[in-house]
């Protein structure tokens, strides 16, 4: 897939009126796409709308550099089966006793969960 590689960025410019960018390069030097002027829109919601598209451009590529839209298409199918992963966990857990590793990985597991809900940011 052809994609335009390295750190996306969210820019606003100092055009009248303002419009944010999506870009990549050290200095947001090239411009990949821009937000449509909509007066129903503030410049702020645009503005967080550029910055989820750059982030989640960003998280994908960081795990697929050559594929990030086969992550991106992913997501929802990754999201259940660690629920389904981390009930599985928990069962083996209780029903062999186990200590150790196994509290780890449900720790970790649980913080991702938080993370993905927006209820953890660490």
């Amino acid at each position: 897939m052809a994609i335009s590689k390295g750190e996306w960025k969210a820019w606003i410019t100092n055009k009248k009126p303002a419009e944010w960018t999506i870009c990549i390069g050290k200095n947001g030097d090239v411009g990949i796409a821009k937000t449509i002027e909509d007066p129903t829109v503030s410049i702020i919601q645009r503005g967080n709308n550029a910055n989820i598209i750059a982030a989640a451009v960003n998280a994908c590529q960081s795990v697929n550099q050559d594929n990030p839209m086969a992550v991106a298409e992913s997501i929802k199918d990754m999201y259940e089966e660690l629920k389904e992963a981390k009930l599985q966990i928990e069962y083996l857990h209780d029903k062999f006793k186990v200590t150790g590793t196994g509290n780890t990985i449900l720790a970790r597991i649980d913080n991702t969960l938080a993370k993905i809900k927006g209820e953890n940011n660490g």
